[in-house]
Order: structure tokens, then C-alpha cells, then sequence
């Protein structure tokens, strides 16, 4: 909070809060959560996506980035991690060859931030793919995209972003048919 203030501060229309509770529902078009789940834990992840289907309209647009932490793009950052600190939990040869088997380790190391704040510092275990279920629980996924070169998809990217459009209640008549599906 103390550097998003210092380096927003010449913006008179960015407000700061220590909480969301005071923000109303229903009331944004576009969420925009970029660089963010990947240090969530799941208690923490399940709460930002319930907060981001409350604040957004019924219409509305939410727009994730993640990085790409399995497969080979895994093993590039984590040889590169191995060259910067060698032994650190993203910087073992075990678990980076299990994200680069698309089984990253389960068990990341998680910190306080402030008080009653978990976080995960390292990218290293993070799974896109278990992200995306949960964010299909509350939404629709419009698009799934990679970067930088959307074209080589999953290969070679670093990153994976998202376009959910929040989610619909079936209407009563559409509950029976959506329930045989």
C-alpha cells in the first residue's frame, strides 16, 4: 500500500482502501487483476474472486493475468531463478522439473504481509489451470489468452490472461434444462 501510494500520488482520482467493504455491488464494468492470484493462497483467492463477482454488474467484464508457471516457460524462469538463488523453494531442480511435468509442488511457502494477510512470494507451484476452475465457478470464460506471442499458446509464454464475463443465474424456466446438462 505505502508504494502503490507513493508512486500514485500525483493521481488525484486514485483512491486508497483498506478494505473493500465499503465499496458498493454491482458497481464496476471492468476488474482489472493483473500480476495478483499468483500470490493468493486458496482461503485468499476464494475471497478476491467472491469480492470481484460482488463489486462487478450484472453485465460486467473482469480481465486476470497470471504468469505462466508449468511446462517449459516453468523451466526457463526456473533455471534462470537457479542462476540468481540457487536452493531457494523456486530455485530447486525438484521442483522446478515438477512444474515443467505440469505438476508443480503443493506445498508453497506462505507469509504475512500485515497482519491476517497470507502471501505467497514465489511464482514457483502456482497453477493457471486451478485458477481458471475457480474463477468458472462464478464466471463464464470469454477468452484465454498467452503472451507475449499469443500464436505459440501455452509453449513458450510467460503469461496467461483471462476475460471472464460474470456469471448469469438461470432463470427458473432454464434451471431443469441447465441441470441435465
Amino acid at each position: 500500500m505505502d508504494e502503490a501510494r507513493e508512486k500514485l500520488a500525483r493521481l488525484d482520482s486514485v483512491v486508497f482502501l483498506e478494505s473493500l467493504d465499503s465499496v458498493e455491488s454491482e458497481i464496476f464494468d471492468y476488474v482489472f487483476c493483473l500480476e495478483v492470484f499468483e500470490h493468493l493462497p486458496e482461503k485468499e483467492t476464494v475471497k478476491a474472486i467472491a469480492e470481484i463477482h460482488r463489486m462487478l454488474k450484472p453485465d460486467g467484464l473482469a480481465v486476470i493475468g497470471v504468469p505462466h508457471e508449468l511446462f517449459l516457460p516453468a523451466m526457463l524462469k526456473g533455471l534462470f531463478r537457479m542462476f540468481r538463488r540457487y536452493g531457494d523453494f523456486d530455485a530447486r531442480p525438484s521442483n522446478i522439473l515438477g512444474a515443467f511435468r505440469g505438476r508443480p509442488p503443493f506445498q508453497r511457502p506462505i507469509a504475512e504481509i500485515s497482519p491476517g494477510v497470507s502471501y505467497h512470494f514465489h511464482h514457483l507451484g502456482f497453477d493457471y489451470r486451478v485458477l481458471e476452475r475457480l474463477l468458472n465457478e462464478k464466471f463464464q470464460l470469454a477468452e484465454r489468452w498467452f503472451s507475449p506471442f499469443p500464436i505459440l499458446g501455452a509453449a513458450l509464454n510467460s503469461e496467461v490472461y483471462f476475460l471472464f464475463r460474470k456469471a448469469q443465474p438461470a432463470l427458473a424456466a432454464d434451471a431443469p434444462q441447465a441441470a441435465r446438462r
